[in-house]
């Protein structure tokens, strides 16, 4: 039994990590940590790659790959230092939306068009009252699963 990488996550990991390192300087994650609206030239650039669309099934417009593929990209990802939503929009959004068999946004998801953020809360300050509004050209909607 080998517990290594496969020949397929092995490329992935290196065409991120290339990628990341030709893309991704130190100037630009400072200039997104003092900026965080800067991120989206990264984020289109990994979305370009797949990563946006990483677990969504094919039939969705993703890549339909697995979570430990996702792992290996969160891995190099992080080992770089790279800014932008990968956890939230490409990971949690779709498997919760994916549970909760509510699929039409997966699409969108995995061209990179839409962008998730995931707020969490302890379930006795929950807010099951929180509306969906408008903000600058950008539509943020509270789903309770």
């Amino acid at each position: 039994m080998e517990f290594g990488l496969s020949q397929e996550q092995g490329l992935l990991q290196d065409s991120i990590a290339r990628f990341v390192k030709d893309q991704v300087s130190l100037e630009t994650v400072r200039a997104v940590a003092e900026d965080p609206n800067l991120d989206q030239s990264v984020w289109t650039g990994l979305s370009e790659l797949g990563l946006a669309g990483l677990i969504i099934p094919e039939t969705h417009g993703g890549v339909g790959l697995g979570l430990l593929d996702a792992v290996v990209v969160a891995e190099t990802l992080g080992y770089h230092i790279t800014p932008g939503p990968f956890l939230s929009t490409a990971i949690m959004a779709p498997t919760l939306l994916m549970a909760a068999n509510k699929t039409d946004r997966l699409a969108d998801i995995a061209a990179g068009r839409c962008r998730v953020g995931i707020a969490l809360s302890e379930a006795i300050g929950a807010r099951l009252d929180a509306p969906s509004q408008q903000w600058r050209d950008e539509w943020h909607l509270t789903i309770c699963l």
